[in-house]
């Protein structure tokens, strides 16, 4: 494979989705594989977001011609997924399927009453339930791009949970393919971790349950310090909330950060704490890979890499009080914490660069 064409909605930094496609631009660049990009908006730190692609457009307009000269085209995120089928007639399309987006209406995958995690397929009932959403968009387009999705040549996600959850949505078994994670990060040096130090990494919104992780900390009877790292629509209910736990001064609201390596490199613990079926979970292996251990919530696909007793400590779901004790347990026992994050590190050695590389030319070969 020579090229490849990235196509996806936002053309900077806003989430995970984003991390990995700059990474893998990186990757699959040093691999001598010529990576173009086609965004529908800008997003932020435009600049070093581009900088692993050869070219980058936004709009449409150069689409056809540059997956006409591409070995395939890479799709992430597309608000009309059904407008990019034709391009099947120029190269092979495959769909990483990130998130719930594609097959639930609501986006999130549970339900509005209790957060209770739905286990039902795409349906009609689907359209009643996602009204109770303020983002559930138009359900004309969500059927189309569930069709659409279904009509790709290769679908693509990270963890068998999601590839479950593709075939349950009627995705051909066939064209579901598991690409394994892409860790290039590590190395923490003598000295650290900061006592106490602990750290969540992700956007500020609901299902990623900041709110649950301040409520935990309450019953937390040592020392700590949180640092919070990202923005989204639940940043200032989230430090009002703080506020009014009597524990803003123990809460640090860093906001966007481009490089997030110094606080892995600092911190004693990750905490994962999402509500919602996580289709991964990207941030707690990348913390790993600097020997964090993580407590979190083993949702979705959190499971598949949050190893209970062996790389961190699960809480159960949504369980304010056992995400208190696990936290607890880890910063009393540094030396449980330490075997814990060595094992971590252990495990992510195998996400190599280039068994990535070899596995995304693979993919775009067959």
């Amino acid at each position: 494979m020579k090229s490849l064409l990235f196509v996806s909605a936002t053309g900077g930094f806003q989430g995970g989705v984003e991390s990995f496609i700059h990474q893998a631009a990186g990757v699959l660049g040093r691999q001598g594989i010529l990576c173009r990009g086609i965004f529908a908006r800008e997003g932020m730190d435009r600049e070093r977001f581009l900088a692993p692609f050869a070219a980058a457009a936004f709009g449409n307009e150069r689409l056809a011609e540059w997956a006409r000269e591409s070995d395939g085209v890479w799709v992430h995120k597309a608000a009309d997924l059904a407008a990019l089928l034709p391009l099947r007639s120029l190269a092979k399309v495959a769909v990483y399927v990130h998130d719930h987006d594609y097959y639930c209406f609501r986006r999130h995958k549970y339900l509005p009453l209790g957060r209770i995690n739905c286990p039902t397929p795409a349906g009609p009932w689907c359209r009643f339930c996602g009204m109770l959403s303020r983002r559930h968009g138009d359900w004309g387009s969500f059927r189309r791009n569930l069709a659409a999705l279904r009509e790709m040549d290769s679908v693509i996600a990270g963890s068998d949970f999601m590839l479950d959850n593709l075939a349950h949505n009627g995705v051909a078994r066939k064209k579901l393919i598991k690409l394994p994670p892409l860790i290039e990060m590590g190395g923490r040096p003598e000295g650290v971790p900061e006592p106490g130090r602990l750290l969540f990494v992700g956007q500020v919104i609901r299902g990623k349950g900041l709110d649950l992780l301040l409520r935990a900390l309450v019953r937390v009877t040592c020392d700590w310090q949180l640092t919070v790292l990202g923005k989204g629509d639940d940043h200032e209910f989230c430090r009002s909330l703080a506020g009014r736990l009597g524990i803003a001064d123990r809460v640090e609201f860093a906001g966007f950060v481009a490089e997030v390596e110094p606080y892995y490199r600092r911190s004693a613990v990750l905490v994962f704490p999402s509500r919602w079926s996580e289709p991964y979970g990207m941030t707690g292996p990348e913390a790993m890979a600097y020997g964090l251990p993580v407590v979190g919530f083993a949702v979705g696909g959190v499971g598949e890499w949050l190893h209970d007793g062996e790389n961190g400590l699960a809480a159960r779901p949504r369980d304010v009080a056992d995400l208190a004790a696990k936290v607890e347990c880890l910063l009393r026992n540094p030396k449980l914490a330490e075997t814990l994050g060595a094992n971590g590190r252990e495990w992510t050695a195998q996400f190599t660069g280039e068994r990535f590389a070899a596995r995304v030319k693979a993919i775009f070969a067959d």
